[in-house]
């Protein structure tokens, strides 16, 4: 049978004749009572401080089941990225490629564009120079004929004017040597 404080304090014993004395007894089972209720205490308190020490324990292996979760997780979500960030890579150089190669087909266009454009615009410039120039040399020549012709007019005039004037101023000389005699 289990003892409590209250048990060793109120025991009574049975009387004898040469028995204890009674008051040292009681004195004797009052400390004995103390320390056992101390003892008690001590002993609820430290199964309470086991109790709680249990469930940290619980709790921390809890905690550490979740870290172990989330670290694998972790391990695994980072394994899923670099896999998505190799595999974007590979879909961002592709793509970067893919549009390399249509600016520089486009580019080539574009040259090839501006050739020709260019030449056209080269032939035409070319035609419309040897146009002009045509046409300046027929006006050159055509004003060079004209001049020509009026040179040759002018000349026949001042032939003429001088064939007149020369004999003009014959007749005035032949009037002057007849008045003179």
């Amino acid at each position: 049978m289990k003892l409590t404080p209250l048990d060793i304090l109120h025991h009574e014993f049975v009387g004898a004749f040469t028995g204890y004395n009674r008051s040292e007894v009681k004195a004797f089972l009052k400390e004995v009572a103390d320390q056992l209720e101390q003892t008690l205490r001590d002993n609820s308190a430290l199964h309470s401080r086991i109790d709680e020490m249990g469930l940290q324990i619980e709790n921390l292996k809890q905690h550490e089941e979740e870290l172990r979760r989330v670290v694998i997780s972790a391990e695994r979500i980072a394994s899923e990225l670099r896999g998505n960030a190799e595999k974007e890579a590979v879909l961002i150089v592709q793509d970067a490629e893919t549009r390399r190669d249509h600016l520089l087909l486009e580019a080539a266009s574009r040259k090839d564009h501006l050739i020709r454009e260019a030449e056209s615009r080269h032939d035409q410039l070319v035609k419309s120079a040897e146009e002009q120039h045509d046409s300046v040399l027929k006006d050159a020549r055509a004003t060079m004929l004209h001049t020509q012709t009026e040179l040759e007019k002018m000349k026949a005039e001042r032939a003429q004017f001088l064939a007149q004037y020369k004999g003009l101023l014959q007749g005035f000389l032949n009037l002057a040597e007849r008045y003179q005699d």
